[in-house]
């Protein structure tokens, strides 16, 4: 094992055993060295000649590029074309880091300082590989993300899946009995709101989450809780959570690791940007253990793809800077809220319930559809693409909604394309 990683692990291991207890067995190798050609470049950044980083300057010292970019871009040439530090914009990154704080008033603990991920696919893949190792047990709903498993799979884990809904909401019950008889490491994804289903918990469920997650760590299981929080913010209904579980878990018991998993893809409507962010909490965080894990996700997104793009970057940063953002954001998510309570109203009509009904949703850009069993979901997709120029995704058992993109004035004919596609296959 190379020095550097040796120290990262002596850092963790004395001030957090749990969290070193956690980290996979690659997690344990993986540091950001200090002596290799970035960390060269950084120090020789001011020298009068600098021949480190490989990129090309013009004559004068301006950042070498083509107009024919340039000219589509309202952005100086340094904040599109040359690398940035490989965490990420530190200006981004404090910004991101603060509006964890302010979205989540009950979040008073130390975090660390968010690091920029290639959006929260890249997120979750960094997360497998610092974290999970052969046989670990993985903790998911049956109504969940499908690359979850493929991300996951590389890594070999053991997959627990629970029964997501009972009777109209969370099937809380079915989350406690997964966790099992046996005591030892579990990673529990926590993804709200959920893809594919649309589905928030309550504040009575999260209490109970809370709770059963609480009793676990106090029985001796060390959790790691991985938040996927993509569509953060997303929110229909005035009983849901408003907050990430992430706020709460950062500081429940000295046995939970809290991982947030967020970005400016669907929460900032950006999703061709790719700008994620990885953020760690812990009961008794220590700013050093912070610095530690933030290069060891570090050098994992090294190790990946070297860093995030400066252009992207730049430009979420320059939105969350315009004193126009909230407002914007705001409007955007009005107009999701209004296709929402367009299919509340819709789905009102009792005849759909002669083949299909909705899961539970409240938040997100989602609804799911089961359909009754002796219809064939694959065959009612097919026919709905061919026939009704309708295209829905079939995924978990159910047909998933993506009402985002759906204009609002024809979501009473997305739902009557389903209802007679499912009638003419009946």
């Amino acid at each position: 094992m190379h020095k550097e990683a040796m120290e990262l692990n002596e850092i963790i291991k004395k001030e957090s055993p749990l969290i070193y207890g956690l980290l996979s067995e690659t997690g344990k190798k993986t540091y950001f060295s200090k002596t290799g050609i970035f960390a060269q470049s950084l120090q020789a950044k001011q020298t009068e000649l600098n021949a480190t980083i490989g990129i090309a300057l013009e004559e004068d010292g301006s950042i070498m590029h083509l107009k024919s970019i340039t000219k589509y871009i309202l952005l100086e040439p340094q904040d599109i074309f040359p690398y940035v530090p490989m965490p990420g914009k530190p200006e981004l990154r404090k910004l991101w880091q603060q509006s964890i704080y302010e979205k989540n008033p009950s979040l008073k603990s130390l975090i660390s300082t968010p690091v920029v991920t290639n959006a929260l696919t890249h997120g979750v893949s960094v997360t497998a590989q610092l974290f999970i190792d052969p046989e670990d047990i993985i903790l998911l709903s049956d109504k969940s993300w499908s690359n979850y498993n493929v991300i996951f799979s590389t890594q070999e884990p053991i997959f627990k899946s629970y029964k997501t809904f009972s009777e109209g909401g969370l099937d809380i019950d079915a989350l406690e009995d997964a966790f099992g008889q046996n005591i030892g490491k579990k990673i529990l994804l926590l993804n709200y709101p959920n893809n594919p289903t649309g589905y928030s918990p309550t504040n009575k469920e999260v209490q109970r989450i809370l709770e059963i997650i609480k009793k676990r760590a106090d029985m001796g299981d060390r959790i790691l809780a991985v938040c996927d929080d993509a569509y953060f913010g997303l929110t229909y209904e005035d009983n849901v959570y408003k907050e990430s579980l992430f706020a709460p878990l950062s500081n429940i018991h000295e046995n939970i690791l809290a991982i947030k998993i967020d970005g400016a893809t669907k929460e900032n409507f950006a999703w061709g940007l790719r700008v994620g962010f990885l953020t760690f909490g812990y009961k008794g965080m220590t700013k050093s253990v912070c610095k530690a894990l933030e290069e060891k996700i570090v050098g994992t997104v090294a190790r990946n793809i070297s860093n995030v793009s400066n252009l992207s970057q730049s430009l979420v940063l320059k939105s969350l800077n315009s004193p126009d953002y909230s407002q914007e954001k705001q409007e955007k998510q009005e107009i999701l809220k209004l296709r929402y309570n367009a299919i509340k109203e819709v789905l009102k009509n009792p005849k759909f319930n002669e083949y299909f009904n909705a899961l539970p949703f409240n938040s997100g850009y989602f609804m799911c559809l089961e359909l009754n069993k002796n219809i064939d979901i694959e065959k009612v997709r097919k026919k709905l693409l061919l026939d009704y120029d309708t295209g829905v995704v079939t995924t978990s058992g159910c047909i998933r909604i993506a009402f985002s993109s759906v204009n609002l004035k024809n979501i009473p004919l997305l739902f009557e394309n389903i209802y007679t596609a499912c009638k003419n296959i009946v």
